[in-house]
């Protein structure tokens, strides 16, 4: 819709723009199917918010046990501090209600929003710079700038919804823009203990703290993004795609170390690929030219297709063992450039001479052949095998160790099973 046909806002002259609404001659209001677009972008930005409120509390232990060498000696400091990541956000809420209030009546929904959204960003980004146990300053840094963004959250889903929606809808819009900031909670309750083991090794922690931060940190970043305007779609579809990519590809992994389901989990993948590229060819054949569909499925397409990719290495590396990880990934790395290259001249030359159609079924047909490869594959996941077998051996291991030359008493580990006489693990060990 251009800069002349923009519909007038009802509440501010700002917002005019922008604005979702249209008073027609006649009196009626006409509202356009964009305002759910718009009200999905603020949901999703409202619940990065509430989850980055409670996602550290959640976990408060482990976040101690982590940034210890960086908190207070006194373990009620400690816990207080800690306190602190969700407390600040009331805190902070006092000195900026107002300016957040004067922004949104200035300057209207917008930049209203584009601010909260960068901050909340840029927060999540600190907190990446925090991964480490001495850098908990920064980690509540970080903190403060998404307590900030919280501010430009908790007073728009009514003046959202009178100047998005039509009157007999703006009770719905409200419920829809509060039950985002419900979810992030849910959420934020839900997803840490599962990233960030209660390990008592720091490293394994801080593995699962670099995996929840910088996720936050990506979805953050794509919404923030998506709220600075609706020009230039093709880069921001190009850039959905991407950042669905990440996630989708983090998710796969977290499945892998769960269920080792290397073979159905490829196949799978292959097959959710090969239907958001059935959609995407539907969508421009048909000319379904509503925006919001076009991002669902771009970021469907990006989430399964790149998350494709740990999920096809691990998956090689099983059933090529004992070749090295190196090996298999590097020829499946060089067979996708090859075939890439392939595929884009060739989809070129089919587009301008026979159609878009015609190269969307190409792929299309090209990654069916894919899912039908993979599944005549067999799971046989031969890195795997070989580490249960070590394992299993060292289970099995006896160590004797021999004791002083005045004692005459053996030493044997407990819980480990007598060796084999072919075993060479059975040499004294001298105290």
């Amino acid at each position: 819709m251009s800069t002349d046909d923009a519909p007038q806002d009802k509440v501010l002259p700002q917002d005019a723009e922008k604005s979702g609404l249209l008073i027609q001659t006649d009196g009626s209001t006409k509202v356009y199917l964009r305002r759910w677009l718009m009200l999905t972008l603020f949901c999703a930005f409202s619940v990065t918010t509430a989850y980055q409120w409670i996602h550290l509390n959640i976990i408060a232990n482990i976040v101690i046990r982590y940034y210890n060498s960086s908190l207070p000696g006194d373990s009620l400091q400690q816990e207080a501090a800690v306190d602190w990541l969700s407390l600040i956000y009331m805190l902070v809420y006092l000195p900026t209600i107002v300016p957040a209030m004067m922004l949104l009546n200035n300057k209207g929904l917008r930049v209203n929003n584009i601010v909260g959204s960068l901050l909340n960003t840029m927060g999540a980004w600190l907190k990446v710079g925090a991964l480490g146990p001495e850098r908990f300053p920064v980690l509540m840094t970080g903190q403060v700038l998404c307590a900030m963004a919280e501010v430009f959250v908790v007073s728009i889903p009514p003046r959202l919804a009178a100047v998005w929606f039509g009157p007999d809808q703006v009770s719905t819009a409200t419920s829809l823009g509060v039950f985002g900031n419900q979810i992030g909670v849910a959420v934020g309750f839900l997803i840490p203990p599962i990233l960030v083991n209660n390990s008592p090794n720091i490293t394994d922690i801080g593995a699962g703290l670099t995996v929840m931060n910088y996720g936050t940190a990506s979805v953050t970043t794509a919404i923030f993004l998506l709220m600075l305007g609706e020009e230039e779609n093709t880069g921001r579809i190009g850039l959905t795609i991407v950042l669905a990519g990440i996630a989708g590809a983090i998710m796969a992994g977290l499945w892998l170390d769960k269920t080792k389901a290397f073979k159905w989990t490829s196949v799978g993948i292959y097959a959710l690929s090969l239907v958001g590229m059935i959609a995407f060819t539907v969508i421009i054949e048909c000319d379904l030219n509503r925006i919001w569909i076009i991002y669902l499925v771009a970021g469907f397409l990006g989430f399964f297709m790149t998350g494709y990719l740990p999920v096809g290495y691990e998956f090689a590396a099983e059933i090529t063992y004992p070749a090295s990880e190196a090996t298999s990934s590097g020829i499946l790395t060089s067979s996708a450039m090859f075939c890439g290259m392939i595929l884009t001249l060739g989809m070129r030359a089919v587009m301008n001479r026979v159609s878009i159609l015609a190269a969307n079924i190409t792929l299309c047909s090209v990654v069916c052949l894919g899912v039908i490869l993979t599944a005549m594959v067999r799971p046989d996941y031969r890195r795997q095998a070989a580490e249960t077998q070590v394992v299993e051996k060292l289970n099995h291991i006896e160590l004797t160790i021999a004791p002083p030359a005045n004692s005459t008493r053996e030493t044997t580990l407990p819980g480990l099973a007598e060796p084999g006489p072919d075993e060479q693990f059975n040499k004294p060990l001298t105290q």
